[in-house]
């Protein structure tokens, strides 16, 4: 890596999960989360930057089908994703442990960008306000949702109700607007964005440079 690494770690005797969540239909952008950054399919490239950056569990939210299962990590599937992340999230909330990490499959990270998202928080949005300087977004973004025993249950009781989750689209978005008053934010500045359309892979990928420049760690493809 180009800077300082460091493993993340969990409060004394607590344990941390990573779920990347990547259930979605992907409607505007069949198969996004494999789409090719450096030669690399985008999921595989943040599975392997999260091994590298956290001892946690990993877990792919996804499909029981290829490309999911040639990820070599743990995978689940939801028996009803629903009609869009926030009903995922609810879907796969079993799986939360005591601290938990919501990562967006559809997300280029930054390495500086994916350690501060991993590093185990009682509750915190990751994200950008307003557009990109980097990419052709006009808008901000969510990238990541960390979660501690407190803020699970606050998540449980305000996503309980079906229409709640089904605000803006289910997106995290709809979260932000109820509870994010009563979480931190962390403003990621930098070139980190989502895929959700063609355009914005290729926006993504004309920075290729300053992706390997970044992570010229990455598997020679």
């Amino acid at each position: 890596m180009s800077q300082t690494t460091f493993m993340t770690s969990t409060p004394h005797n607590a344990r941390h999960r990573v779920l990347v969540v990547a259930q979605g239909n992907a409607t505007r952008f069949p198969g996004k989360h494999f789409s090719p950054i450096n030669g690399e399919p985008l999921l595989q490239r943040t599975m392997r930057l999260c091994r590298a950056f956290t001892s946690s569990e990993i877990i792919v939210i996804g499909w029981d089908t290829d490309p999911f299962k040639s990820l070599k990590t743990p995978l689940h599937t939801l028996s009803n994703p629903g009609h869009g992340l926030l009903d995922g999230i609810w879907a796969a909330r079993s799986l939360w442990e005591d601290y938990t990490t919501l990562l967006l499959g559809d997300v280029v990270f930054s390495t500086a960008a994916l350690q501060q998202c991993l590093h185990p928080r009682e509750f915190a949005f990751f994200g950008r306000i307003g557009p990109s300087t980097y990419t052709s977004s006009p808008w901000g973004e969510l990238f990541a949702l960390s979660m501690g025993p407190r803020a699970q249950q606050l998540v449980i009781e305000t996503i309980r109700d079906p229409e709640v989750r089904q605000k803006r689209e289910g997106r995290l978005w709809g979260l932000f607007d109820v509870l994010g008053p009563q979480a931190q934010w962390f403003s990621i500045d930098d070139w980190t964005d989502d895929v959700d359309t063609p355009d914005e892979l290729t926006s993504i990928q004309r920075l290729s440079d300053l992706i390997h420049k970044d992570d010229p760690g990455a598997p020679i493809q």
